[in-house]
């Protein structure tokens, strides 16, 4: 019989396969640094608070005041001294000359500025004052051109209860010389009583002053005589009233200035 045939081989199993490595996992992400905040803003500094008026609002009109020009015998400022009473705006405003320029101050102190002076035929100059007190400031006005010696009307603005004002340098040359002979002047008043004073240098001089109704024309008061110093009271209504100090012989012997103080309801 044939030979028995040889079994094939037992098939060898293959290999168990490797498994694959574990994946590794991927790194956690770091997270994001948290935001710094920004800065809180810093408030900006308070404003300073503007403090309300506390006087009311007066004003005087100076007519046809006669300025030195560079050709006067001796050259010299008028001089208009004043005080407010507590925070508040003053104006000062030349109205135009009749002729020429003037160098016009508003200061506050002994001594005007640069900027506290405008030279001009016509100028409005402002100050201004937080203080709760009186402040005193002072208006100044000279010509500066040559051949000329201009008039103009000058009014100041200012808050008080009780106004006065003080004038320096005004010429007391006779009625020859209308805009320099002393004082003419308007305001606004209430009841009660106006007082102005005044005095000069040098000989004496025949002097009248004398305060009008401006509406009316009625006469509130008035005096006169002569020697080196004026003094004329009067009690006022409520009104708008013109006051003027004038010299009354017709042309001084020499230069005279005047010095006065005036005072109203």
């Amino acid at each position: 019989p044939g030979a028995s045939p040889t079994p094939g081989a037992s098939p060898t199993p293959g290999a168990s396969p490797t498994p694959g490595a574990s994946p590794t996992p991927g790194a956690s992400p770091t997270p994001g640094a948290s935001p710094t905040p920004g800065a809180s803003p810093t408030p900006g500094a308070s404003p300073t608070p503007t403090l309300a008026p506390t006087a009311p609002l007066r004003s005087i009109r100076f007519l046809h005041v006669g300025i030195d020009g560079l050709t006067a015998a001796t050259p010299t400022p008028r001089t208009i001294t004043f005080a407010s009473e507590g925070p508040g705006d003053v104006t000062a405003t030349l109205f135009p000359t009749s002729a020429g320029d003037v160098k016009f101050c508003l200061y506050a102190g002994s001594q005007p500025a640069a900027h506290d002076c405008r030279t001009s035929s016509h100028a409005i100059l402002t100050g201004s004052t937080t203080a709760a007190g009186n402040t005193r400031w002072h208006v100044s006005m000279i010509g500066v051109d040559q051949g000329t010696s201009p008039s103009a009307d000058v009014k100041l603005e200012f808050r008080t209860n009780s106004p006065r004002v003080t004038v320096d340098g005004f010429r007391f040359q006779g009625t020859t010389f209308a805009d320099y002979n002393g004082i003419a002047a308007q305001f606004k008043a209430g009841a009660g009583d106006v007082h102005v004073n005044g005095n000069w240098d040098g000989a004496a001089r025949p002097w009248r002053a004398a305060i009008v109704n401006s509406d009316s024309g009625e006469n509130a008061g008035s005096a006169s005589g002569t020697g080196n110093s004026l003094a004329l009271a009067a009690t006022l209504s409520q009104g708008i009233f013109r006051l003027t100090v004038q010299n009354t012989e017709e042309i001084a012997d020499q230069e005279v200035f005047l010095h006065a103080v005036i005072s109203w309801p």
